[in-house]
């Protein structure tokens, strides 16, 4: 059967070459970083890992997919990932795991990487909330 969802061409360049992707890998490599200071008994660090690792992820997957809608589902997702990747911060913090000083740098990337892919969704005339 096939789907109602309109057809666009899939993003023309590489994932790359997107400024919410090159962001992302930002944030990714700074929660990795500061993953390894973190305790491991508690699993914050692997979580932190893999919500981070799902934002890249899920930019790039999109570029790929056939539709808008199928982008948008998975610009969708990256968001997700990313509001994960900013509670599991907070948790940092509250429990102490992070100077102030990492944490707000941290969450300027987050901000940052929300900006760009609210642009990116918007762009390919999607309806990805900010927040």
């Amino acid at each position: 059967m096939l789907s109602t969802a309109t057809a666009h061409p899939p993003h023309r360049g590489s994932y790359r070459e997107l400024p919410a992707w090159q962001r992302a890998m930002d944030l990714m490599a700074a929660c990795y970083a500061l993953t390894r200071r973190l305790p491991e008994r508690d699993g914050l660090a692997a979580r932190l890992q893999r919500a981070s690792l799902a934002v890249v992820a899920s930019i790039a997957e999109g570029t790929g997919r056939r539709t808008r809608d199928q982008r948008i589902h998975q610009l969708a997702a990256a968001r997700t990932s990313l509001l994960e990747v900013e509670a599991l911060l907070c948790a940092a913090e509250r429990l102490g795991c992070a100077d102030a000083v990492e944490l707000r740098a941290l969450a300027a990337h987050v901000d940052e990487t929300r900006r760009r892919l609210l642009s990116l969704a918007r762009a390919m005339g999607g309806g990805v909330r900010a927040d």
